[in-house]
């Protein structure tokens, strides 16, 4: 529905149900000649996490060359037992942000980083868990103006999410988690990851004016690239950077549509319509 009578609403009705037609696959393919100046600032949508972890790195790394940037490390604790409230070791937490409550065990950040919100602060204002925007400002605790060792943990963070006009204040949350032996771990750090490139998975729900996506041979997981480029609200706003036709087209061996999804769905209709 957030196409109406867009192009890219034929396409992703026809990808959702795994009948793709050749005027979609081109149109798509079309894509991949997007104005790189024009979607500089656009999100990149990758299937895997290491290849956002890659793209955000490479866009941190040019932020250096115009603004200073923190690298900031999460404050870990045992939450209980005898050790409570001592630092916990960090060669025993989890190395996957999926099993530290979605917190990067750190994050390098400067004004001008693009972020992801990663709780709900308001809801109704539209500052939840996914929303994106860009920091503003950074304060610290001792000396308001800079980072006194590296690795120190800011007071607060100033964030322009895209969706609003005024900045917002993001202070320091806390997290638990279990680590090695089933310890539980208390993590105090910012919620917000990088998100010049998130996931696929990461997107759903968003709403985008522009977005490149890649749907080159590493999109394994059916209905990925359907969720990835029905984020969008029109095919203009749509880059490609790479495009594999067997990941979207429907062959003998490969559909590209989540057909069981696609059956639960049909099946909870009957239900209703009954």
């Amino acid at each position: 529905m957030r196409q109406g009578t867009d192009p890219l609403s034929k396409i992703c009705s026809e990808l959702r149900v795994g009948n793709l037609s050749e005027e979609s696959l081109r149109l798509l393919q079309d894509r991949l000649n997007f104005d790189q100046t024009e979607f500089e600032n656009a999100v990149r949508i990758f299937p895997e996490n290491q290849m956002c972890d890659e793209y955000n790195k490479k866009r941190t790394i040019q932020l250096r060359r115009t603004q200073r940037t923190y690298k900031i490390k999460a404050q870990d604790t045992y939450a209980d037992g005898t050790k409570q409230g001592r630092t916990y070791p960090e060669q025993s937490l989890p190395t996957t942000i999926d099993r530290t409550g979605g917190f990067p065990n750190g994050i390098e950040l400067g004004v001008g980083s693009r972020v992801m919100l990663r709780k709900n602060i308001d809801v109704m204002s539209g500052k939840s868990n996914g929303t994106t925007g860009v920091v503003r400002k950074i304060e610290w605790t001792i000396d308001i103006d800079q980072q006194i060792s590296e690795g120190d943990m800011p007071k607060r963070v100033s964030i322009l999410f895209d969706h609003e006009s005024v900045e917002t204040w993001i202070e320091p949350t806390t997290v638990e988690f279990f680590a090695r032996g089933q310890q539980r771990v208390t993590r105090r750090t910012l919620p917000l990851i990088l998100c010049w490139a998130i996931t696929t998975h990461k997107t759903q729900g968003s709403t985008l004016n522009q977005a490149v996506v890649y749907l080159g041979s590493k999109c394994k997981t059916k209905g990925l690239a359907y969720v990835a480029i029905s984020r969008v609200r029109t095919l203009a706003g749509l880059g490609i950077i790479t495009l594999d036709p067997r990941k979207l087209l429907t062959t003998g061996k490969f559909n590209p549509a989540d057909t069981d999804a696609l059956d639960e769905l049909e099946r909870l209709r009957a239900t209703l319509e009954n």
